[in-house]
């Protein structure tokens, strides 16, 4: 991974076996999508502190997923000491001011003075009986430093 290069990592999931797990390289505005390696409901996505992996965890299995290559390690627990935690989960980007912006089903946008463009894109996606969060229900800006 390469220094100063920004990536979100976020999910889209519903019962069974849909938890592709998408990488964001904001810059490029590049998705990188990596299949579900078995039927599992990620519920969760956390950042290494140095970048360098990303902890997912379902109902009860907890793994580490290369941001690189999607390989999935099962672990024991997530490290929490690991984690990479802010007190909050910026939207706005300190450095250049973008923002990213949820829309609905379509996916998320970013923006930037005044102009929006789409950074995510979600097709082909049909709800299940359980299936009412945000298609996107997390996302801010992480920057390795």
């Amino acid at each position: 991974m390469a220094r100063g290069l920004r990536r979100v990592a976020t999910l889209i999931s519903a019962w069974g076996d849909d938890d592709l797990v998408y990488i964001i390289d904001v810059a490029s505005r590049a998705v990188t999508v990596f299949a579900p390696q078995k039927p599992e409901w990620l519920m969760r996505l956390s950042w290494s502190k140095d970048g360098s992996k990303i902890y997912g965890e379902s109902h009860d299995t907890a793994y580490i997923i290369d941001p690189d290559s999607g390989a999935r390690t099962v672990i024991p627990k997530v490290p929490y000491d690991d984690v990479y935690r802010t007190f909050s989960t910026p939207t706005v980007c300190e450095k250049d001011g973008q923002s990213l912006l949820p829309n609905g089903d379509l996916g998320l946008d970013i923006e930037k003075n005044g102009t929006r463009k789409r950074l995510v894109e979600i097709e082909g996606k049909t709800r299940g009986f359980h299936d009412y969060p945000e298609i996107i229900p997390t996302y801010f800006f992480y920057e390795i430093v």
